[in-house]
């Protein structure tokens, strides 16, 4: 589904600018926080400013087309992969991974007994470009 019909599915406006902020996110693999969103599409969008970015992912999670993280040192990170899945966070160079996992037994029995709204799954540690720099 392109990414305009997206937006209208849920009942967002979908202005250029917020077309190419959900499209960022969905494209990238790193998990963008709003500085790493504003500095790569400034280029493109001139007039775009930091405070449209915040407002614009913000809209996106309300709406539940993005995902926000938050890391351990209050930032917050980005992801448009919906599917259920874990995160490896690097303590060393701070990259975020996406870590595929079969969470179905896990899940299986809480669901039993709650009503599971979101999921968080993260590894910490050190991934192997930084192991090997050391």
């Amino acid at each position: 589904m392109q990414t305009m019909q997206k937006l209208k599915a849920v009942g967002v406006k979908p202005s250029i600018t917020r077309i190419m902020i959900y499209d960022y996110i969905f494209s990238t693999k790193d998990h963008p926080n709003v500085d790493e969103i504003f500095i790569t599409l400034k280029e493109t969008l001139p007039t775009l400013s930091k405070t449209t970015v915040y407002n614009t992912v913000h809209l996106l999670k309300t709406h539940r087309l993005i995902k926000a993280y938050a890391m351990p040192n209050h930032e917050m990170r980005y992801d448009a992969n919906l599917d259920v899945h874990a995160h490896f966070l690097c303590a060393s160079c701070g990259q975020i991974t996406d870590v595929l996992i079969d969470v179905c037994d896990i899940v299986q029995t809480v669901i039993s007994e709650n009503c599971i709204d979101e999921t968080v799954i993260t590894f910490h540690g050190t991934c192997s470009k930084c192991q090997t720099s050391v």
